[in-house]
């Protein structure tokens, strides 16, 4: 039976997508959680990141697909992960679907998109925004999940011209995700032009129905 929804979205590749993860060994919680969180951060920020609904669907195959490249290992998988996205035949992407959706979980770890980078720098200039801001998405959630025990609930953002506050809701207390989350916020905040802080509270709220609209 295949998978055509994932946390309540429904698009009609989710099944590719889903398969490709599961061949790859992918751990599952993790990347539901990152998936989740960045879900979230996309709906939070709206009225900061202004992109249509439209590259909700690719930031969550490239959350699904993240962290696919640990199949190679550790050290590298970021780029591993890339890769496998762009050569595999298994998604039934266009040319320029894998390269922006490639890019968005490349940047989920490792070094901020640069001049030397060379897939993705043959970006158009439109298609590295968007690799920025929903890449930061979703480094940043990976950072919420660091100890991979999904420990995060929740998050609310409250926005003002060049600051974010991003408040979340924990079941105890996220000592890793924080620390990691502070480290990996830098893409997103180049990106939006503004400055993140995190805070966090342990009374958890409830748990948001999916999808968001």
């Amino acid at each position: 039976m295949t998978q055509s929804s994932y946390l309540g979205y429904t698009y009609p590749r989710l099944a590719q997508v889903i398969e490709l993860a599961k061949t790859c060994h992918y751990a599952a919680g993790h990347a539901e959680q990152v998936t989740r969180l960045s879900i979230l951060l996309f709906h939070e920020l709206a009225d900061v990141h202004f992109l249509p609904e439209k590259y909700l669907e690719w930031l969550i195959y490239a959350g699904i697909l993240h962290d696919i490249g640990w199949l190679d290992g550790w050290r590298g998988h970021h780029k591993a992960s890339q890769n496998i996205i762009l050569r595999t035949t298994l998604l039934p992407f266009t040319t320029n679907e894998r390269m922006v959706i490639s890019n968005i979980a490349r940047y989920h770890r490792g070094a901020l998109p640069k001049s030397g980078h060379e897939l993705y720098t043959t970006l158009s200039s439109e298609d590295r925004a968007v690799v920025n801001v929903l890449g930061g998405m979703l480094r940043l959630a990976d950072g919420l999940d660091a100890s991979h025990r999904s420990v995060v609930d929740d998050l609310l953002a409250s926005t003002i011209p060049g600051k974010t506050t991003l408040t979340i809701h924990c079941r105890s207390t996220p000592t890793e995700e924080v620390q990691a989350a502070k480290r990996k916020k830098d893409l997103l905040m180049a990106a939006l032009n503004t400055e993140i802080t995190i805070q966090w509270q342990q009374a958890p709220r409830p748990t948001r129905t999916f999808p968001i609209h």
